[in-house]
This record gives structure tokens, sequence and C-alpha cells, in this order.
């Protein structure tokens, strides 16, 4: 699971990253879970097909659009879902998650609001020092992280940053 405390700090580049990397010997899911607040709409992009209700998923099919999920799929994804929650909902997606996602596969997970409900094999959490909109209630998502990456604009050390998550009998492991 990958999270950060901004928008556009390489979350989803990383996650594609990770899929591409692995997605060429095993099957490897993407997914991306946003937690809707009041009034963060207009943050999240246009997603075709989703309704406006508490809980909504959608299968990305097609890899040549803009979205994340895209992006996943054109990574390697063998499938790659967008799922969109109010975020007083979010335990109830979680374990909708258990019972949809398939057993032993791996799943890259772009999400911040999930790890409260959900806890992954590896909760990577980007962290850029200076941000235009910070993100509300990030320390207590620091501290419960796996590994903190100082994300640096224009390093371009995404594939560095995936070369250090393993997969090891189909458990997601951070090698310093």
């Amino acid at each position: 699971m990958i999270a950060g405390n901004s928008r556009n700090i390489g979350k989803t580049a990383l996650a594609c990253a990770v899929i591409e990397r692995f997605s060429a010997f095993q099957k490897i899911y993407g997914l991306k879970v946003t937690s809707i607040r009041p009034g963060e709409q207009g943050f999240h992009g246009i997603h075709d097909g989703l309704s406006e209700e508490l809980f909504s998923i959608m299968e990305e099919k097609d890899p040549s659009s803009r979205k994340d999920t895209s992006k996943m799929l054109t990574a390697g994804a063998e499938k790659a879902y967008y799922i969109r929650v109010a975020d007083t909902e979010m335990p109830m997606a979680a374990k909708y998650l258990e019972g949809f996602l398939p057993e032993n596969e791996p799943v890259v997970c772009e999400s911040r609001s999930l790890r409260k409900e959900v806890k992954p094999g590896l909760f990577v959490f980007l962290w850029a020092d200076k941000v235009d909109s910070a993100k509300i209630d990030i320390e207590e998502y620091v501290r419960i992280a796996d590994v903190v990456i100082r994300y640096i604009p224009g390093e371009g050390n995404t594939a560095k940053m995936a070369g250090k998550i393993n997969l090891e009998n189909n458990r997601w492991i951070y090698i310093n």
C-alpha cells in the first residue's frame, strides 16, 4: 500500500514501477482506493460509470486514459480497480475487498485512508517537505508506515524506490 502527504508526489509512479517490475513473472493487481470527504469530490478526477453513492467500484478497461488505474494496466497489472468510498464507509469497503480481490495474488494499492482498516504486507509513505495542499491527519499514517520515503521533486528516484520493494514468498518487503 502506497500513500503520501500530498498530491503529485509520485505515489502512482511508484505503484506502476512496482507493478512493472514484477508483472513479467507474477500476476499483480492494481487498486486505487479514494476516500471522499465533504468538499473533496473535485480532487479525485473523473471516473465515468461511477455513481455518487457511498461506495462505488470500477474495473479499469482502458489502458490509454490518464487515470491512475489506466497507468497500472499499462504497467502490467492483470486487472486494475478504482474504488471511491465515503470516508464514513471505509470499513464497509475494506470488508468488501476481502472477498473481492483474488487470494494469494499480490496487490499494489494506492490509498491512504484504506490503511486505517487494512494492514497491508508493506505500507510505504511518501513524504514531500514543501507541499501546496498537505493532507490532514498525516502524523498517524507516518507512525504506522513500514517505511517513509522522502520525495524530492525532479530527483526521478521512482525506479530506485521500486528497486527496494521486493516480493518474497508472496509477501511484500522493503530492503534498505
